[in-house]
């Protein structure tokens, strides 16, 4: 009869799953199974090895709360007392976020277009007054368009500038506030960077912001320093209404914006490292020519190489006293690059390219941070697509960017009212009911079929489904400037046409309106002055 092994001598259980089958422990030859025992055995007082499974930690019902030691731990103290205990970390740990973000767009291609990308596709924003009074919109809407030009409070940048440097501060550092000064004397808009609203080195338990007793948002504490004495800052309060912090929504809980380059910078890290070491592969494979693997002396270099012994003492072919053998070359001749010397036969090196699984790895990591920013990968990475695949990131990506379009109209309407308010204020715009209604004029929509769409735009306009200001909107042009435009044109070739149908009385205005561009039906119905064709009628008889 077989024994049981003793309890001390199992082997004991890994809690690891991935370890390979050979380093997991067998079980014994002389263990006795529980579900084979004999009568009267007790099952449970001599276990035997169990196989190797995830660690059930406390055994929790939900298998999301269970701990393994083959995923990484979440901090689950600092996520649930965050808005409490660990508050006083909150500056610090986003200002690092913004270092990082600033750091891979300053040194990385992938970053910084991912970046630039957002904000190609979400900015200028144009507003356009909704005044019913046509003159005075026209007025308001002139009048800030030429503040645009000098809207920097530092005079170095126009206001579609200030916009794309919002939009690009919002993904890079998380949040930037704006304001609109009249130091200068006039209206300007003047950027607080997320640096400078808390205190520099974080350690503010409000992060700069000044909420009252239950919550509500009263103010920023804005930390400002001389060009000449940069050490030396000065604390100033900005009122909740005369500054707006420009930031993608996140937790209700959260009063400023966390840099969205958070979700993927450690993949975008550890891309950029890939890449750096397949780079210095690359670098030594180019640089070795051979390696020497030899067991007996190198051969003398008779032809004054210092890779021989009388390396000094240079030999030529015509030296008398040279045989044939002197006169051969030498492996240092015969091999280009570094050749170091070891023992064993010489070789030459196969210099393999990179796998094509190490690009595809790159790539996918550069997916991966590009989904961080809440842009659909296959739109960033230019991926060969079918039609249908391509319309749904292209809607995806849309989306993205209409969230940013709708933050930077608020930015921008909060510009207007100021501007238009101090312009009324000081007598250079009328004062009329409606001045602060405006709508906005956005960028270009994104779409593979242009020629499609803008077809199926036409006939919606000329059935009264959409209107004109719509449809110039879809590709970011003014429908007020288009329509005058059209105006001129239409008024410069009828007079044209006008003039060429007097000078030669024979050919048709028809013909003439025709070549012009001008649809059959709207050719006919346009004649010529009634003196005009009495003249041309007399003179014809």
């Amino acid at each position: 009869m077989r024994t049981l092994p003793a309890l001390q001598n199992q082997v004991p259980r890994f809690a690891s799953t991935v370890l390979p089958q050979t380093c997991r422990p067998s079980r014994s030859r002389d263990s006795v199974r529980a579900d084979s025992a004999s009568p009267g055995f007790v099952p449970n007082a001599y276990p035997t090895p169990h196989p190797a499974v995830n660690n059930s930690g406390m055994g929790n019902y939900y298998e999301g709360l269970r701990t393994s030691n083959d995923r990484t731990d979440i901090p689950l103290a600092m996520v649930h007392m965050h808005p409490q205990f660990f508050r006083y970390m909150n500056g610090f740990n986003r200002k690092m976020l913004a270092c990082f973000g600033r750091y891979l767009v300053d040194n990385g291609g992938v970053a910084g277009y991912a970046v630039a990308t957002i904000a190609n596709y979400s900015v200028p924003v144009v507003p356009h007054s909704l005044c019913e009074d046509k003159e005075k919109a026209k007025q308001y809407e002139d009048y800030f368009e030429e503040w645009g030009k000098r809207a920097d409070f530092t005079m170095r940048f126009t206001f579609e500038e200030l916009q794309r440097i919002a939009c690009m501060a919002m993904d890079t550092d998380g949040d930037i506030g704006a304001t609109v000064t009249a130091k200068a004397g006039f209206p300007q808009v003047r950027f607080y960077d997320t640096f400078r609203i808390g205190q520099m080195n974080g350690l503010d338990p409000l992060d700069g912001v000044v909420p009252d007793k239950d919550g509500v948002l009263t103010g920023y504490k804005i930390f400002q320093s001389a060009l000449d004495r940069p050490e030396q800052f000065v604390e100033e309060f900005i009122p909740a209404e005369q500054m707006i912090l420009l930031r993608d929504t996140a937790r209700y809980d959260n009063y400023r914006g966390y840099s969205p380059i958070r979700r993927g910078s450690n993949d975008l890290r550890d891309a950029n490292d890939i890449k750096a070491f397949t780079k210095v592969k690359e670098k030594i494979s180019a640089a070795l020519a051979a390696v020497i693997q030899q067991n007996g002396m190198l051969e003398e270099d008779l032809w004054g190489n210092d890779t021989g012994t009388n390396g000094t003492n240079t030999r030529t072919a015509n030296d008398s006293n040279a045989t044939q053998s002197d006169k051969k070359l030498s492996l240092a001749e015969l091999l280009g690059g570094d050749i170091p010397v070891i023992e064993g036969e010489l070789k030459q090196l196969d210099h393999k390219s990179h796998s094509i699984n190490t690009v595809e790895f790159l790539n996918f990591l550069a997916g991966q941070f590009v989904a961080g920013l809440d842009i659909p990968p296959a739109f960033f990475l230019d991926e060969k697509l079918t039609g249908p695949n391509i319309r749904a990131v292209i809607g995806k990506a849309q989306r993205k960017f209409d969230q940013r379009k709708k933050v930077i109209a608020r930015f921008v309407e909060f510009c207007w009212l100021r501007v238009i308010a101090w312009g009324i204020s000081q007598g250079d715009l009328p004062a009329f009911e409606g001045w602060e209604k405006i709508s906005f004029q956005f960028p270009p929509l994104l779409s593979i079929d242009l020629g499609d769409v803008m077809m199926n735009e036409r006939n919606d306009v000329m059935c009264g489904q959409m209107s004109e200001k719509e449809r110039f909107g879809n590709r970011g042009k003014n429908s007020v400037a288009e329509r005058k435009q059209i105006s001129s044109e239409i008024d410069d070739k009828l007079a044209d046409a006008m003039a060429i149908a007097a000078k030669y009385k024979d050919v048709p205005l028809q013909l003439i309106l025709a070549r012009m561009g001008f649809a059959p039906s709207v050719s006919t119905a346009v004649s010529m002055p009634p003196e005009e064709t009495k003249e041309t009628t007399q003179e014809n008889k």
